[in-house]
């Protein structure tokens, strides 16, 4: 909230003027049976995985608070367990881009991101040397819901059991470890499996909603635990999303050819209105009587079956009646509108290289290399979604020959901490260059199947500078 403007919001980031905020994370602890058992309460960033950021659970994601279990049934058996309070933030735009989230004063009471999210990890250590995990995790809707609190469920059975109204999101990763020499690790993580049998044929699916991950990291004889990390990561397309839940919001009666001009109101407390304008037929929602309106659809040679190209609207005809239906909730991977997971758009590939530096005299540094790729095939948005009725018209992945976004970031961190000070200085440069292919087929559609692109624009170059300082007391 801005200190100095009455509590107001900011509307984006980065902010157009001086800005000043407020964060606070409260935190409950305790460690039981020599550290066999931990318990955590609190809003703290998390981290679940081998590689830097991670696919089911990444230290990038935005911190929500939650009651974290971690249990140490054998030395070599643990299990991790979380059940938390997802929330908002509440932006019109990120770096230009709108933003994938409730709006506090326009939304509510109708909040469409009201969720928790659970997520457990088993780690099974084989001998010194090699660690296997299985992990599972699920965006739910704010509810008693008995079956996602117990810390031993499987979540993909309770969520088949409630209609899969919620995202499920299940893999398997490992780490492999040399010692003083290499460290190695690799993760799959997915959606929703649907063709199983031949390896190519599987990847290639489009409802086999995969993501992947690989790396390895050397440590390098300079100063204090110095590294270098090379790591591949892809997040396959429609992986993160899920489709919105839609509720029956109205019933208008068949209309005759002339009856252009009529107004419904049903029993759900919404007012539609059918109104000529020109030559299009235009379906209105909620006026009031200063002529606002909440949403306006051209349903022109549409109507009565009708899907807005969002997807959050749906019209079907049905009994002589016209059947309206509105998004009620989203189960999206994301918490205060970005990504819970990797952070990294769907249907994408990051190729990252780091450089991590303990220095004398409480300095540290950091150097690294990203090059990320997008294909525009389809599912390239977390907002979008699979029809799961017409899955069999979708293509199989072609990823390579869909590009339309490549982004390349070099960046530049350092940490200075003082030995009898409680203070933290740092400072940091970002430099990126952005070659994208603009959208030229008007509205993307639901689940971005058939969009088109012009030719590759010039590269756009933009450069940030960070400076910051911590005061610990």
């Amino acid at each position: 909230m801005q200190l100095l403007s009455g509590g107001s919001q900011l509307r984006s980031i980065p902010a157009d003027s001086f800005y000043t905020g407020l964060s606070l994370s409260p935190e409950l602890s305790g460690s039981f049976f020599d550290g066999a058992l931990s318990l955590r309460w609190g809003s703290i960033k998390r981290d679940w995985g081998p590689g830097l950021n991670n696919l089911m659970l990444s230290t990038d994601a935005r911190s929500f608070d939650g009651v974290d279990i971690q249990v140490d049934f054998a030395p070599w058996l643990h299990y991790s367990v979380i059940t938390g309070s997802l929330g908002k933030f509440s932006l019109d735009t990120l770096d230009g881009n709108p933003f994938f989230s409730d709006d506090y004063q326009q939304d509510k009471p109708y909040y469409r991101f009201d969720n928790n999210f659970s997520a457990h990890r088993v780690e099974l250590d084989v001998g010194n040397l090699l660690t296997l995990s299985i992990f599972e995790s699920t965006v739910w809707q704010k509810r008693f819901e008995i079956g996602y609190l117990n810390p031993l469920a499987i979540y993909m059975f309770q969520q088949n059991n409630l209609g899969d109204i919620d995202d499920v999101f299940a893999g398997l990763d490992f780490s492999f470890t040399l010692p003083s020499t290499a460290r190695f690790y690799g993760a799959m993580g997915m959606n929703e499996m649907n063709v199983v049998g031949n390896p190519i044929t599987m990847l290639k699916a489009p409802r086999n909603m995969f993501a992947f991950q690989a790396g390895f990291v050397v440590p390098i004889p300079v100063g204090s635990f110095s590294s270098l990390t090379v790591q591949w990561t892809y997040i396959g397309p429609f992986v993160y999303t899920h489709y919105p839940i839609m509720e029956k919001t109205g019933v208008l009666e068949d209309l005759a050819d002339d009856d252009t001009n009529n107004t419904t109101v049903t029993d759900f407390e919404n007012t539609y209105e059918i109104v000529a304008v020109g030559a299009d037929t235009m379906l209105y929602k909620n006026l009031n009587s200063k002529g606002d309106y909440d949403w306006v659809i051209d349903v022109t040679d549409k109507y009565p079956e009708y899907t807005s190209p969002d997807g959050r609207t749906v019209i079907e005809g049905a009994d002589g009646l016209y059947h309206i239906y509105e998004t009620s909730s989203e189960t999206a991977y994301v918490n205060k509108g970005e990504n819970i997971g990797y952070p990294l758009d769907p249907n994408s590939q990051e190729f990252l290289v780091q450089l991590d530096l303990g220095l004398p005299k409480g300095w540290t540094a950091q150097l690294q290399t990203k090059y990320q790729v997008r294909s525009g095939q389809y599912g390239f948005m977390i907002e979008q979604f699979m029809n799961y009725s017409d899955d069999d018209n979708y293509q199989e992945k072609n990823f390579w020959d869909n590009e339309f976004k490549r982004t390349l970031s070099m960046q530049m961190k350092a940490t200075k901490k003082f030995s009898d000070m409680p203070i933290e200085l740092t400072a940091g440069y970002r430099f990126t260059v952005v070659w994208e292919k603009p959208v030229t087929s008007g509205d993307i559609p639901y689940d971005g199947r058939g969009v088109t692109f012009g030719p590759w624009n010039d590269p756009i170059f933009d450069h940030i500078v960070q400076i910051g300082a911590k005061v610990f007391f």
